[in-house]
């Protein structure tokens, strides 16, 4: 969603970092391309971030009218869910992993409504939403959502119990497995984000540099100061200092601060 190669993010822990390659154009990228020529790129991801709230919510609307609850108990579940916290929280701080999460409840209407089609070809229409619901969590880079959301989706259809739509469900799942799988050993091994997070990573501040969080960078760039943000504003020239989306602060040493 950059304009330019849309596998590229040139964005990210810049100008500590390559371009790295990422799974952002599946599939809302292929709904921002032509609102980005269009309206622009700021009104662009805007549209679809308020587009994405209210198909979140659409969609679990008609998932629970879909088991039979009225309309005030399902708007409810449908608002619930839009609102969601951490799922706005996500969404509009550019992580996708909030976006993606709407094909949750897209994949619980493709099984109930394979469930009460009067049709074998309509069931199977609506379990290959399932199943494209599934794998499209895992093509969009959500890797950490899809090991929640994969297995509970599998678990539902199993307590469904209809042929046709576990069936779907099932292939949906191997599809996103085998997403997941070669994300991992492709692009995920080898890069910054190979060796993860620590516990003890997570639990620091926020206002700490730490320079074992992104040990390839820091390998390639040169050591990094470790201090606390008040520390580096009072020692370290602003032109310095690069401030992360998560809050931390690194100090550029003179060979990348120059380029």
């Amino acid at each position: 969603m950059t304009g330019g190669a849309p596998w590229e993010d040139p964005y990210s822990f810049q100008p500590l970092a390559e371009p790295e390659t990422v799974l952002a154009g599946w599939p809302f990228g292929l709904l921002y391309w032509p609102l980005g020529a269009l309206f622009g790129p700021v009104v662009a991801w805007n549209l679809l971030l308020l587009g994405t709230i209210v198909a979140a919510g659409l969609l679990t609307y008609l998932w629970l009218r879909a088991l039979d609850l009225g309309p005030w108990p399902a708007a409810i579940g449908g608002l619930a869910f839009a609102v969601a916290p951490y799922r706005l929280d996500q969404s509009a701080s550019g992580h996708l992993l909030g976006w993606a999460a709407l094909f949750i409840p897209l994949a619980l209407l493709g099984i109930e409504r394979a469930r009460v089609a009067a049709r074998p070809r309509r069931a199977n229409g609506w379990g290959a939403v399932t199943a494209v619901a599934l794998a499209s969590i895992a093509l969009s880079g959500q890797l950490h959502l899809a090991l929640g959301a994969v297995p509970f989706v599998l678990a539902y259809a199993l307590v469904r119990r209809e042929r046709i739509p576990l069936l779907w469900t099932a292939a949906g799942s191997i599809a996103s497995a085998a997403v997941g799988l070669a994300v991992r050993y492709t692009l995920i091994a080898g890069s910054a984000e190979d060796q993860g997070r620590s516990l003890s990573d997570v639990r620091k501040p926020w206002d700490v540099i730490d320079d074992t969080l992104l040990p390839a960078l820091s390998a390639k760039n040169g050591p990094e100061i470790v201090a606390t943000v008040t520390e580096l504003h009072e020692t370290v020239p602003k032109e310095l200092l690069i401030t992360l989306d998560n809050g931390q602060v690194w100090r550029q040493n003179i060979r990348s601060a120059s380029r």
